[in-house]
């Protein structure tokens, strides 16, 4: 009995045992079963915009969803909208007109987005900034959120693993400054072996609507996700205008930002590539230049740069600031050149065509430049040590300095120009320090051997106008050059009381100079030049004459005016060889000085200039 009792107990424990399991698998099954019914019947897609608008703090839309419930999981997704920041210029900064995805489920549930394969159809992504230079793609939560799953990455730890990634019939528009930059992607396509393999990049579009390839490769997406160690890359960028390529590293590789690298640039005109660049400037030349490059917020720099501009070959820096919404960037050059070529960079001047004188109002960029070059060539003219600082600004361009070694001596120059209604007005000055008289004549292409001595000189000019002939025609200024304790031909001396052209002729024997003085007037286009005074112990030179400058910008005496008489130093009244020199022995002695400005005034209180007065 005690055994039979013991087997029903079993028998019934068994029985329980088993109701309770086939209890708990139908429990099971209407647990799944359910479960499926819910998948298939909750609103994912408005779960979807709920949770995606509060992870990146931007309303997210989606007009369709389809989801392939397994493994991968597979998602379809159309007319999808990403918000623009409250400050953006238009409500979207991110369309697409359809998504379709297949995503690695066992990674999804960890909490990661590998995408087996993803492709955008026409997707539209403005980016901007604001003025303070903060971009539409930083989000307000990004710092809060710095890791996790995210549907759209707000920064490099969050970025999904692509496997397989294309992209048709996109543009990204970069209104970052005055005027938009548009990039087309015709076809993009992104491919990994893994998340620990490098990634290649392939792109077929168009920048600013001139045909355009990139091909890249990085490192891989694990270290893509590290935001402790820099991201690596390589990429090239070809179009018809140039080629640009890069190799270094990112600390924000999304934003293209913290890069540092070295970089190539080569254009065939650098005209057509700044178009493409979206910056205008004449320039029918060819331009390279390779260097250090960093790429930091607003700022971008090369150093150590070595390029040529033409055939000139130069070494430096080269910056660009951005500007803000609607500001304009600024441009910044620090080039050395041991030979620089100008003919090949502003053209020739065989033609007569006039040159104009109006800046532009609205530029894109303003330029601070300095340049330096040990020779510098144009046609047939030769400079030494020239070196050149400039700044623009709309409807100003300022010279702080222009100098350059001439005949033994130095000229220095500033001046600047500004729009003043269809023209512009310039203002310039310029010194003349320690030049060698003879050498000075062999430059200006004047009879050498018939002064020598060292000559200074000081010139003011202002001129309005809209080309430089008709600037010139309105000008006014003075000039004022003086030698002292140096000595003249002789017989120059003699021919010169008749015709004051013989100054640029030859003769024989020297006579010392005790100094000269000469001051030209310059109004409305005609330089007026006297007096024009050469004191050697003997005698003193007296003349006179002018030189019209409007019409051809060429020295042009008039002989009748250009007539000159000797006065015998020490004698009030030498004795003239005719009465019509005894006539302008009169009127040369009667002559005063003509009013000067402040620039000449300050000139002739110096020493050496004094003696002639």
């Amino acid at each position: 009995m005690p055994s039979l009792l013991r087997g029903r107990n079993l028998l019934r424990l068994r029985i329980r045992a088993r109701t309770l399991l086939l209890g708990l698998l139908g429990a099971v099954i209407v647990l799944a079963a359910g479960a499926a019914v819910l998948l298939v019947t909750l609103d994912w897609r408005a779960r979807l915009e709920t949770y995606a608008s509060r992870a990146l703090d931007r309303r997210v839309a989606i007009a369709g969803l389809r989801i392939g419930w397994g493994n991968p999981l597979v998602l379809e997704l159309t007319d999808l909208r990403l918000a623009n920041a409250s400050w953006g210029s238009v409500p979207d900064m991110l369309s697409i007109e359809r998504l379709s995805a297949a995503i690695d489920l066992p990674d999804l549930l960890r909490g990661a987005l590998r995408f087996e394969a993803l492709r955008l159809e026409k997707p539209m992504l403005l980016l901007e900034r604001d003025a303070s230079g903060v971009g539409n793609w930083r989000f307000n939560k990004a710092a809060s959120t710095a890791s996790g799953l995210a549907i759209v990455p707000k920064n490099r730890t969050q970025f999904p693993t692509l496997i397989a990634f294309a992209l048709q019939n996109g543009r990204v528009t970069y209104r970052a400054t005055s005027s938009d930059l548009h990039i087309d992607f015709h076809d993009l396509a992104i491919s990994s072996a893994g998340d620990d393999q490098k990634v290649s990049l392939t792109l077929d579009g168009a920048y600013n609507g001139t045909p355009t390839r990139l091909t890249a490769t990085t490192e891989s997406y694990d270290v893509l996700r590290n935001a402790a160690v820099p991201f690596g890359s390589q990429f090239s960028l070809a179009n018809a205008a140039g080629t640009i390529g890069f190799s270094g590293t990112m600390t924000e590789p999304l934003d293209f930002d913290g890069v540092s690298g070295k970089i190539d640039i080569e254009s065939k005109q650098l005209g057509g590539f700044l178009r493409v660049l979206g910056a205008e400037l004449r320039a029918d030349f060819p331009f390279a230049v390779s260097g250090a490059f960093e790429h930091a917020g607003a700022q971008w720099h090369i150093t150590e740069a070595q390029g040529r501009a033409a055939s000139s070959r130069f070494s430096g820096t080269l910056s660009l600031a951005e500007g803000g919404r609607g500001a304009r960037d600024a441009l910044a050059a620090g080039l050395n050149f041991a030979t620089l070529d100008l003919a090949p960079l502003i053209g020739g001047g065989g033609t007569d065509k006039p040159i104009s004188l109006r800046l532009e109002s609205d530029p894109a960029a303003t330029v601070e430049a300095r340049i330096a070059a040990k020779q510098l060539t144009y046609e047939m003219r030769h400079l030494a040590d020239v070196a050149l600082a400039l700044q623009t600004r709309p409807g100003e361009i300022a010279v702080s300095n222009f100098s350059f070694a001439f005949a033994g001596g130095k000229v220095a120059a500033s001046g600047k120009a500004q729009t003043v209604g269809a023209g512009s007005r310039v203002a310039a000055s310029a010194a003349l320090t320690g030049a060698d008289a003879g050498a000075a004549a062999r430059a200006l292409d004047a009879e050498p051997g018939q002064i020598a001595g060292k000559l200074d000189g000081r010139l003011v000019l202002e001129m309005t106008g809209a080309t430089l002939g008709d600037a010139l025609k309105t000008s006014s200024g003075e000039a004022v050059l003086a030698m002292a304790e140096g000595r003249v031909a002789r017989d120059l001396i003699e021919r010169a009381s008749t015709d004051l052209r013989s100054l640029f002729r030859t003769g024989e024997g020297w006579m010392p100079v005790t100094c000269l003085l000469g001051i030209v007037m310059l109004r409305n286009g005609t330089a007026t030049i006297g007096p024009l005074r050469l004191r050697t112990p003997e005698t003193t030179l007296v003349g006179f004459g002018w030189a019209e400058l409007a019409s051809t910008c060429q020295r042009r005496f008039r002989p009748a005016a250009c007539r000159a008489v000797i006065c015998p130093a020490g004698r009030a009244g030498g004795r003239p060889r005719t009465s019509r020199d005894a006539r302008a022995a009169a009127s040369c002695r009667a002559q005063p000085m003509p009013p000067l400005g402040g620039a000449a005034h300050s000139f002739l209180a110096q020493p050496e200039a004094v003696c002639c007065q």
